[in-house]
Order: structure tokens, then C-alpha cells, then sequence
């Protein structure tokens, strides 16, 4: 299968010159609004598992869910951990 965007290969005194393919854009695609209920749901597992992680040590819970609110709506938008 070809791709209809790029020019085909030409000949030239018997060699080959090929042309270099359009560049490559990212463009966002539009995404469909989350539910409140399912980012909230999403949120608290990610938090679970970070608390797991740390080994349900008390008295951190609220850490654990802000961590895990910025590493979800981090996601969401598409942005690397750590990153936001």
C-alpha cells in the first residue's frame, strides 16, 4: 500500500533519487469530556497504588491523592509524568 502524500521515487541517468516524505505534525485530537464520576474513580485506584507503593504508611493519604489527581489529569492531557 502507498501513501498517497508523498511523491514517488524518480530516475535519474539510471539512478534513483527519492523524494523526502511531508514532515510529520502532531495535532490534538479533540477528546470527549470525562465524567467527574470516572476522573474521581481513576483517581482514587491511582492513589490506592501509590499507597501500596509506600506501604500504607498513615497519615499521608491526602498526599497520595493530590499525587495521583496530578499524575490522571496529567495523563488525561497528555503530558509525561513529571511534567506537568
Amino acid at each position: 500500500m502507498s501513501n498517497p502524500s508523498t511523491t514517488p521515487p524518480t530516475r535519474s541517468a539510471g539512478k534513483i533519487k527519492l523524494s523526502r516524505p511531508p514532515p510529520i505534525t502532531r495535532t490534538a485530537a479533540p477528546r470527549a469530556a470525562l465524567p467527574a464520576e470516572q476522573r474521581h474513580a481513576m483517581i482514587a485506584v491511582a492513589a490506592y497504588y501509590i499507597a501500596q507503593h509506600r506501604g500504607f504508611e498513615a497519615g499521608r493519604e491526602l498526599e497520595d491523592w493530590l499525587r495521583a489527581e496530578s499524575q490522571i489529569d496529567g495523563a488525561l492531557r497528555g503530558v509525561a509524568p513529571g511534567r506537568t
